[in-house]
């Protein structure tokens, strides 16, 4: 298992959270993905799966931030421009004109 890595191993605690959302563990999995960016706050992909799981939640804001957040610190992530592409645009129908 993941936890048994090395505690300071980002990789293995940004892929923990993943397998955690993809098991419906959500709460979990934003806890170990937000141990991930305390750990290596430059590691884009942490923020990436944090917010594929706030997208998941429904905590659409948070998910946004998350995205810009991964484009910050990899500004050609190609799954974070998507997504944040397509949040910004749902939230737009959403808002009154």
């Amino acid at each position: 298992r993941a936890q048994k890595v090395n505690p300071m191993n980002v990789e293995a605690y940004a892929n923990l959270g993943l397998a955690l959302a993809k098991a419906g563990r959500t709460e979990e999995a934003a806890l170990r993905l937000s141990q991930a960016i305390e750990i290596q706050p430059q590691f884009a992909q942490s923020y990436y799966y944090l917010g594929l799981v706030r997208n998941a939640q429904d905590r659409l804001p948070e998910a946004i931030e998350n995205y810009r957040e991964t484009l910050e610190r990899r500004p050609n992530h190609p799954g974070a421009r998507q997504k944040l592409n397509l949040l910004l645009k749902e939230t737009e129908k959403g808002q009154p004109h």
